[in-house]
């Protein structure tokens, strides 16, 4: 399943096995952001990848989540 998670300072869409830690100042659980899993894949626009710097990247969460709800079946 596809998601939205921000790595690299930008937000992303991935899927794929991705590890999640507590955050140290808010305790929290965030996508770990500067570790690429072996299983993890990022999206560029047109297909899956295995390396972060080929993703599609977005400024703001919102957008990736709305390019994620528009695009679902390509996605997926």
């Amino acid at each position: 399943m596809a998601t939205v998670a921000k790595l690299g300072g930008k937000w992303v869409i991935v899927h794929g096995d991705h590890v999640n830690e507590p955050d140290e100042i808010s305790g929290s659980l965030t996508a770990q952001e500067s570790v690429s899993l072996p299983t993890r894949e990022f999206w560029t626009g047109d297909r899956w990848a295995g390396q972060y710097g080929f993703a599609e990247q977005f400024a703001t969460e919102e957008e990736a989540e709305t390019y994620l709800a528009q695009h679902r079946n390509e996605v997926a």
